[in-house]
């Protein structure tokens, strides 16, 4: 008889748990050296906290010998101290004035980027032994400054967004974070310089619109294997030293940054042998200087739509080692004359793109002599309708964004001249 009463206990235990309600949680405070402390709470994920009764405290809570899954909302509190506690998530509207947070030795998981309601007030945050914390999001708030050391502990990290804040510099240091690949999102700041070692085992780094000066040549730290760095929308950048320290570096943009290739030294590029995707759309480019991209072997895809480019010349994508090269886009430039023999070389390109150029004759016998072309892009200029279907048979007529001209002289939607 006892061993099945030992043998059902633990199913009733078990149901008991499973049918239990969430709980509402009042939260007192025991005073304690002018502190507010909180002893021995233990809350699930489903339960729930009644306001925290403020009984004389000065503006501090402790959390003592708890077990919290979700941290309760703290309006104006300066300090908390929650370490320990086997926190694993804050919500949006946590804090209010908060100056100084201590949740250190948690299983964080989540934070969310809405949990300061005055992130400007935060002066200390100690994020210290969470390894489990893998995603970390604190973007559109109102961070000025990252110091160093603070998201050093946070091993298990592999996405970092700090994006839409008022960053102004990334010190030394400052996200040397000893993990595993991780991709910084530091879009949207006012970051300025970025000195050496700033970086250390990123993966991914965007830094899209800010307000970029200077980068230090090791600023990502040529052991970090950086696949993508995102220049974008720095229109101020005019040093490219740091270029030469990215050898696993796959992707590369760089659009709208008022760029051009004037002054640029002709070895920009030479270093970036891993490089597969390189964007340069949207600047103010109007020449390619012959043998830029000589030295980039894994050269994929190159992007130079809307830029003020007139002509190529003879060699400007010709390679010393690999040709590996499948689509040029040249869309939007100011292109009046095109050579395709120019591109016979390139024996593996499959797409060439030249939307709204102001290009009036395509010769046929000249663009299917590349062999490896497949698809051709000629919308928005100024062609003829017979030169097009002279094209038909050997080459795939492509829309630029499915734009289909149904209402005019075209061919194969592609408007044309008659």
């Amino acid at each position: 008889m006892s061993r099945v009463w030992f043998m059902f206990l633990p199913a009733v235990l078990a149901a008991l748990f499973v049918t239990s309600e969430a709980a509402i949680i009042r939260l007192t405070c025991e005073i304690s050296d002018g502190k507010c402390l909180l002893k021995n709470i233990f809350a699930t994920e489903d339960d729930r906290f009644k306001e925290i009764r403020n009984e004389g405290y000065r503006d501090i809570i402790d959390f003592f010998d708890c077990h919290i899954h979700t941290l309760p909302p703290i309006p104006f509190i300066r300090k908390v101290k929650a370490d320990a506690i086997n926190l694993v998530r804050i919500e949006e509207n946590t804090f209010s004035t908060i100056t100084v947070l201590d949740v250190s030795y948690n299983r964080l998981r989540e934070i969310s980027p809405k949990a300061f309601e005055w992130p400007k007030e935060l002066h200390e945050l100690n994020l210290s032994a969470m390894e489990d914390l893998s995603k970390l999001d604190m973007s559109n708030n109102r961070i000025a400054s990252i110091p160093v050391g603070m998201f050093a502990q946070l091993v298990g990290l592999n996405s970092l967004d700090l994006s839409h804040n008022s960053i102004a510099k990334i010190a030394a240091g400052a996200l040397a974070i000893d993990g595993q690949r991780i991709d910084f999102d530091l879009s949207y700041n006012n970051i300025s310089i970025i000195e050496n070692n700033a970086f250390m085992h990123a993966s991914k780094i965007n830094l899209r619109n800010n307000k970029l000066l200077g980068v230090g040549p090791y600023a990502f730290d040529n052991q970090t294997n950086l696949g993508t760095l995102i220049l974008s929308g720095n229109v101020q950048l005019k040093n490219f030293d740091f270029l030469h320290n990215l050898p696993n570096l796959h992707t590369l943009e760089m659009s709208g940054m008022n760029f051009s290739f004037d002054g640029i030294p002709r070895n920009m590029f030479d270093d970036l042998v891993a490089l597969a995707t390189l964007d340069l759309s949207h600047n103010r480019i109007s020449e390619l200087p012959i043998g830029i991209f000589a030295e980039l072997q894994s050269l994929n895809f190159v992007n130079l739509r809307h830029n003020l480019i007139k002509h190529i010349e003879f060699g400007t994508f010709s390679m010393r080692k690999y040709d590996l090269i499948d689509e040029i886009d040249l869309s939007y430039n100011e292109i009046e004359e095109m050579n395709f023999l120019v591109f016979v070389p390139l024996k593996y390109l499959k797409t060439l793109l030249l939307h709204g150029n102001k290009i009036t004759y395509v010769n046929a016998k000249q663009l299917i002599r590349n062999k490896s072309l497949q698809n051709f892009g000629i919308q928005k200029n100024l062609v003829r309708c017979y030169d097009l279907v002279d094209l038909l048979g050997s080459l795939k007529l492509v829309l630029d964004q499915d734009e289909f001209i149904s209402d005019q002289p075209n061919v194969d939607g592609i408007k044309c001249e008659p």
